[in-house]
């Protein structure tokens, strides 16, 4: 359970709410180099197997100058060694070039040591800034770093997706809303990211509205008044046609009762879409009055 201070997180929160390909130098090499493999042994270190598997050290240090991690360059390709020698796979080089399938693999291994290394890079950023600032200041800057990380705690269990929360980090943070730029550095289609952002964005406008009312109803002394649909319904985000929810509740007379055939007959989405609508609306108004009737964001980590 995430408690919120509503007066102090409202304004916080609404105020926050593939990769290029290096190029291969040595293909006369692959061009004389083709797949050395034993039927039954796998791989055959030998020369040719040593002067291919020696390509990957480009790609490699492509891969990490673009975060200044070449410092990684030595454990990148000890572990594209055990990966391409010791992991057991379906996968092998049998078909195509060597080199080429070394370098797939070293690729691979360098984009998780970035994700690796970079995951906790706004709290290092963070850090590294309090080391020049003078004594106070330093205080204040870590209880604002305290109280958004304690924002984007509640935001990620509010989601209850938590990898498409750290998708909706690393854009915010790491590339600074470019959409394309993260989906290069995750390996994912640039949707993927979109669909994240959108999906963290919904939730936190949840919370930022529902916070709003809260502080109000706390203004005027009635914050332990029972909370209305109307109240409910205006911390739904734009994505959510609220109108059509309330002629839905009219109709069936409560949440609990509304099915997917009657969002499919309002809203014209498809069985599984509907699905998806509903559960990710009653998701909202759960958190919604979770937040103004006590400001308290009342989901437990294993439910998220």
């Amino acid at each position: 359970m995430v408690l919120v201070n509503s007066k102090q997180a409202a304004h916080a929160a609404a105020s926050s709410v593939a990769a290029l390909q290096a190029k291969n130098p040595m293909d006369s090499v692959d061009s004389q180099v083709k797949s050395v493999v034993a039927a039954s042994e796998g791989l055959v270190w030998n020369e040719a197997t040593a002067e291919a598997f020696e390509t990957i050290r480009e790609v490699i240090t492509y891969e990490l100058a673009k975060y200044d991690l070449c410092e990684y360059a030595e454990d990148v390709y000890q572990d594209t060694y055990l990966a391409a020698f010791h992991t057991p796979s379906r996968v092998g080089p049998s078909q195509g070039e060597l080199g080429a399938w070394f370098r797939g693999i070293a690729r691979y291994v360098a984009r998780m040591c970035v994700r690796r290394v970079l995951r906790n890079d706004a709290l290092v950023l963070s850090l590294d800034a309090e080391q020049d600032l003078d004594v106070e200041q330093q205080d204040l800057d870590v209880e604002q770093y305290q109280q958004l990380e304690h924002i984007l705690r509640a935001l990620s269990l509010a989601v209850g997706h938590h990898v498409a929360f750290e998708r909706a980090l690393v854009l915010a943070f790491r590339h600074d809303g470019d959409t394309g730029a993260a989906a290069e550095f995750l390996g994912i289609p640039r949707r993927t990211v979109q669909w994240s952002q959108q999906m963290v964005r919904k939730f936190g406008v949840v919370i930022a509205r529902a916070l709003t009312v809260r502080a109000a109803r706390e203004e005027y002394g009635k914050a332990h008044e029972p909370v209305t649909v109307g109240e409910l319904l205006w911390c739904l985000p734009q994505e959510v046609d609220a109108a059509g929810y309330v002629q839905l509740l009219g109709q069936v007379g409560s949440v609990k009762k509304v099915s997917k055939a009657d969002v499919m007959a309002v809203t014209g989405l498809s069985r599984p879409e509907a699905g998806r609508y509903v559960s990710e609306v009653v998701r909202m108004l759960s958190i919604a009055r979770s937040v103004v009737e006590t400001g308290t964001l009342a989901i437990a980590e294993k439910e998220a």
